[in-house]
């Protein structure tokens, strides 16, 4: 390919042919197509345990076009249910759980006082769709009150609950379990609520690129009378055009927290920041344990063609940096609901040599662009406005951009507003491998 120097190569197969990465240190990387330091995206993806998925570091492992919800309620004769399925990371009992349950629609998002909600902690069926098993009492229990009024939330925070469970028995490390939700109340056509998930649109791929379908996974259950429900994924095939999975975070009696609160989209062409020559972006990181990394991904569209530059600092100091190129613009957007959502691309980078993050100090992944091209970026909020706490909301990171000669936030609602937010780019860092 012409052009292309010793600094530059092909990214993954994710991207699209003529896209080039080059990575440096203030000198020549050797050229290498594939790079151990990068966690691979593969069809089947990685399972939550698995040690190459846990090198994943940053807000983009799971992504949000917009949100999409489950009934938890009886509608036209039939009982309707929603399944939130997960992996256990370890042994133990399950304390709390965090949720995301829309209101202020009355008829459409929830109706009437939002019923009573049975939420009970089941194990998979073993069979290769992965269901849940109800044939055996539930592991942990939880009743769940929304106490609406016209199908509404008194206060918004109260459509994030913290609820307690009882729990009977404790899950295994490393085995599938369900949280099902069922309607309880004696009116579940009046009083009724339902379920948020992150969505994305089945033509942008699925919200979390590098995980297994199983181990991830929104359910949602349908029944006559009181037969058994019949499940059905919405992770492993799209609904309604979208393939969801769940917003949750798990708390474990020993304090253990895991789970996923990508909540709020800013993947709307209204709300996209155009990264142009002046006008750059930023991830700023705090970790809160020293890490080694190797790469990174980065997903974003070339709306003109040209040259994207990135580099990672630490305070001002450059400690690497590179250019993602593309020959030809691959932006691209598509119609969702009353919406033109874009469409973009992963852009997997390696390192010619690993860089060392400190805990507790500030870390800026910065894109910028120096020609002509014009590079669309999406932002998304993760929870952490809401109770939502780390990992489940990425809060070791905030998505900024430069407005007036100064960085804030990125707000997803207003790009020339200067304020405070929970909200990330859509990147990723990959730490070495041990």
């Amino acid at each position: 390919m012409k052009g292309v120097t010793r600094r530059q190569w092909m990214v993954g197969a994710a991207a699209t042919a003529g896209s080039i990465v080059e990575s440096r240190h203030g000198r020549p990387a050797a050229a290498a197509p594939v790079s151990r330091s990068l966690v691979p995206a593969t069809s089947s993806g990685l399972q939550y345990l698995d040690p190459a998925y846990r090198r994943l570091y940053g807000p983009g492992t799971t992504v949000i076009d917009r949100l999409a919800y489950h009934y938890v309620m009886r509608r036209d004769g039939q009982d309707y249910a929603a399944s939130q399925r997960f992996r256990a990371p370890k042994d133990g009992h399950i304390d709390a759980i965090r949720i995301y349950t829309p209101g202020g629609r009355d008829g459409e998002y929830a109706g009437g006082s939002g019923g009573s909600v049975v939420i009970g902690l089941y194990p998979d069926d073993d069979s290769d769709a992965h269901l849940p098993d109800l044939s055996e009492p539930a592991l942990a229990e939880a009743r769940f009150v929304p106490a609406l009024r016209g199908g509404d939330f008194l206060w918004r925070g109260d459509q994030f609950p913290r609820i307690r469970f009882t729990a009977k028995q404790p899950m295994r490390a490393g085995r599938l379990y369900h949280l099902v939700y069922q309607q309880a109340d004696a009116r579940p056509e009046t009083n009724y609520i339902n379920l948020n998930s992150t969505a994305t649109n089945s033509e942008a791929g699925r919200p979390m690129r590098w995980l297994d379908l199983d181990d991830w996974a929104s359910l949602y259950g349908i029944r006559q009378g009181s037969g058994s429900f019949d499940w059905h994924s919405s992770t492993a095939r799209p609904y309604g055009g979208l393939f969801y999975v769940p917003i949750l975070q798990i708390d474990l009696r020993d304090g253990t927290r895991f789970g996923s609160a990508v909540m709020e989209s800013g993947n709307i062409e209204a709300r996209h920041w155009l990264v142009t020559d002046g006008h750059p972006i930023r991830e700023r990181f705090r970790p809160s344990r020293p890490r080694s990394i190797g790469g990174l991904s980065v997903h974003t569209a070339a709306e003109v063609a040209g040259s994207l530059h990135w580099r990672l600092l630490a305070d001002r100091e450059e400690l690497c940096a590179g250019d993602v190129t593309e020959a030809q613009a691959n932006y691209r957007s598509i119609r969702s609901l009353t919406y033109q959502q874009g469409i973009f691309q992963w852009y997997d980078v390696p390192f010619d040599r690993p860089v060392s993050l400190l805990a507790d100090r500030r870390y800026d992944l910065e894109f910028s662009v120096s020609d002509r091209s014009r590079w669309r970026f999406a932002a998304q909020r993760n929870g952490g406005w809401w109770g939502f706490q780390y990992p489940a909301a990425f809060c070791e990171s905030q998505a900024e951009h430069r407005l007036n000669g100064y960085w804030t936030d990125a707000y997803l609602w207003n790009p020339r507003r200067i304020t405070v937010d929970r909200s990330n780019w859509r990147v990723v860092l990959h730490e070495e491998p041990p």
